[in-house]
């Protein structure tokens, strides 16, 4: 008869995938360095991002690294200040997204009937509209602004999502736990 030897439990620490890779490590280096750039950006920039500060359309030069644009504003300054609401409407776009495609996907793969039928058509008209066809009425009908970006960004996205997330709720919800579950 053999006896097993308790051994201690060692958790080796494993980095993910894709900083296993070169090229993960590469981006991840500079994806951190654009967010660094986006959160110290309107602290180092020379002028305020709307401030007037020379005559229109001056070629980069000492004071002016970029130039100005067509009211005179530092091109510099407006690139430096204008990263944080690109991160911010980027970000709620994509969580609206994932919010919304993700319910749908659910909702569709538990329900595979009428239900399903209907909510992947509509994710289905709703793929067969050229996305910049799409925005561009969407702007045109409620204006430009933030709300209707993250709107207009988020619907692009959301059939995508809730095909993947629908797909892999049909091969979970035929597994026998759930089905015991349910019963």
């Amino acid at each position: 008869m053999t006896i097993a030897v308790d051994r201690p439990l060692r958790h080796h620490f494993r980095l993910p995938r894709f900083l296993s890779l070169w090229s993960g490590r590469v981006g991840l280096v500079l994806s951190g360095l654009v967010v660094a750039l986006i959160l110290v950006g309107p602290l180092v920039a020379p002028y305020g991002s709307t401030a007037i500060v020379g005559p229109p359309f001056v070629s980069p030069s000492v004071r002016f690294p970029l130039g100005t644009d067509v009211l005179g504003r530092d091109v510099l300054s407006r690139l430096l200040c204008g990263g944080m609401s690109v991160l911010v409407l980027g970000g709620l776009a994509t969580l609206l997204a994932y919010v919304c495609g993700g319910t749908i996907g659910l909702v569709a793969g538990f329900n595979r009937g009428w239900l399903d039928a209907a909510l992947m058509r509509l994710m289905d008209v709703i793929l067969a509209i050229p996305a910049l066809l799409f925005l561009l009425v969407l702007i045109t009908g409620a204006g430009f602004g933030g709300p209707v970006a993250v709107i207009g960004v988020a619907t692009i996205q959301v059939p995508g999502i809730a095909r993947i997330i629908r797909a892999a709720t049909l091969d979970v919800a035929v597994s026998g736990y759930v089905e015991a579950a349910s019963a």
